[in-house]
């Protein structure tokens, strides 16, 4: 029996999912509990080929889906009112929570960001125009109430107003694609509730804003696309989608390496339709922020550090396992290349404290010779370089890994408080010990049945099914999921796996249910 095109392109994206879904749950079972990936074991191969085949079936399986929706239309009047009722509703819940654990949690780089605003030392290394918006509000709430308590509770408002816009467009979008109310309703739970989404968006770090300008371009870059004979590209649509598109790129500096080949991308396909001017005008936009405009605000660019965290973390892990093994030679230059904390410890789950002690002059003056060592001890021990990679970055994609949280090597989920020069004031004291189960929490963390409720590759597994979809179904809407796979492809080379930085994930997962409904590309 022969296999139709469609039948042909079934078998491809199941296989690719089960396959891709196969070598991550095994991968991550041996990094977690071996803590080593036994790529030379023939069990390997076998637990791989096994899982991947149930995976592939059931990927084959769920290709047939026929879509969600199809009986949930409603006028644009209600959908208005459902909308609008929805962005109140998230919002409020929001806030109390924001009151209870008040002025929100100032945590992850935003002290670094301030102290660089206070000091008038601002880089590169952190998103600057988010070190900026960070560092106004704070000195302003200096100025005027003497503690930066206030400040930051403006700030997280502001962005829970962003952040509520843009689900609000959500379930807009759920609502267009003909789904049932009960699904906007169950949406509007989710934003309001999901104790991920809460903690991330009451959260002072770029990821956080960030999040909701990617959705937005997402959703607006799925309406340009599936735009039917006759219809039109609205001016307010065009601003959403020139200002999320230029956010997003400016909000995470990995972010940008995507963001701008994408839209030039999109420039030639577009080449002789008048969105091409647009496009033009968000990258000239960019090119002014990025050239003129942060070099006359910063100190420095980007400290080339931060790209090494693979290769150092690479290197550590062989200096560590194999150090008596290594030559004169290149145990002298890994010393002086770096700082006593990296030969002393090695965190395979984190790679701070081996970048942190790489020395910046050290490198750039020996750069060639430092390339050169590296590529000769990953020929020699490619396994463990391969190790030291997966062993990074498992957390955004194997369920049941526990998480670096800290750059100490300490695990948890998310940091659930605040770092001075701001303090946790809480109004409502138990939603402030509610959230604290969220740090490092047994049922988060520890217990395999319910830590992948919670774990960001469980989020990865829905977006990247959903894409696989729609790249069979052979959907537009799969343009925008690309591009967003992408961006959590560079996570990957990043120094751990934190949840703050794919929170995304889990603010997309209505999204993409009205993607897989039955109205998706029509």
């Amino acid at each position: 029996m022969k296999m139709g095109k469609g039948d042909t392109r079934r078998v491809v994206y199941s296989a690719i999912t089960g396959i891709v879904l196969g070598l991550f749950l095994v991968s991550g079972f041996c990094t977690q509990s071996l803590g080593r990936l036994r790529l030379w074991d023939a069990r390997f191969w076998l637990a791989v080929t096994g899982i991947s085949a149930v995976l592939f079936v059931l990927s084959y399986l769920f290709m047939g889906f026929k879509g969600f929706g199809g009986k949930g239309a409603v006028s644009d009047k209600t959908r208005r009112i459902i909308v609008l009722s929805g962005f109140v509703f998230i919002f409020l819940a929001w806030l109390i929570q924001l009151i209870g654990i008040y002025p929100g949690f100032f945590n992850y780089d935003a002290d670094e960001q301030w102290t660089m605003y206070a000091n008038s030392v601002v880089t590169a290394h952190h998103p600057v125009l988010h070190t900026y918006l960070v560092g106004k509000c704070l000195h302003l709430s200096y100025l005027v109430f003497k503690t930066p308590l206030q400040g930051c509770f403006i700030y997280l408002v502001f962005q829970m107003l962003v952040s509520a816009f843009a689900y609000a467009a959500s379930i807009r979008f759920m609502l267009k694609r003909g789904l049932h109310v009960l699904f906007s309703v169950a949406a509007v739970l989710w934003f309001s509730f999901a104790p991920t989404v809460v903690i991330c968006v009451m959260s002072v770090t770029k990821d956080s804003l960030f999040t909701p300008f990617l959705i937005l371009f997402v959703l607006e870059t799925v309406t340009l696309l599936t735009l039917k004979d006759g219809e039109k590209f609205r001016w307010y649509s065009v601003v959403i989608w020139c200002v999320s598109a230029f956010l997003t790129a400016v909000l995470r500096n990995n972010a940008m390496y995507i963001m701008i080949p994408f839209m030039i991308v999109f420039m030639i396909v577009f080449r002789k339709k008048k969105q091409v001017f647009f496009l033009a005008g968000v990258l000239a936009a960019l090119f002014v922020y990025f050239v003129p405009v942060t070099k006359a605000i910063t100190v420095e660019g980007v400290n080339e550090r931060e790209y090494l965290s693979v290769p150092v973390q690479q290197l550590m892990r062989v200096y560590h396992l194999h150090g008596d093994k290594l030559s004169s030679d290149e145990l002298a230059m890994i010393d002086e290349a770096f700082e006593i904390d990296a030969k002393v410890v090695y965190i395979p789950k984190i790679a701070d404290v081996a970048k942190g002690s790489l020395k910046r002059e050290y490198f750039d003056e020996h750069k060639k010779e430092m390339i050169k060592l590296w590529a000769d001890l990953g020929k020699r021990y490619p396994i463990e370089y391969i190790e030291a990679f997966f062993l990074d970055n498992s957390g955004f994609w194997y369920p049941w890994t526990t998480l670096a949280l800290t750059a100490n090597g300490a695990e948890g989920y998310y940091v659930c408080r605040s770092y001075l020069p701001v303090w946790n004031d809480p109004k409502i004291p138990a939603v402030m010990e509610y959230y604290k189960h969220y740090e490092n929490s047994g049922f988060v963390c520890n217990n395999p049945l319910t830590m992948w409720i919670f774990a960001p590759a469980t989020y990865f597994y829905i977006f990247w099914i959903t894409f696989m979809y729609l790249m069979y179904k052979r959907k537009a809407e799969a343009v925008p999921m690309a591009a967003v796979f992408l961006i959590w492809l560079t996570f990957l080379l990043g120094p751990v796996a934190l949840v703050r930085y794919v929170g995304f994930l889990y603010a997309m997962v209505p999204m993409e249910t009205a993607l897989l409904s039955k109205d998706a590309g029509k």
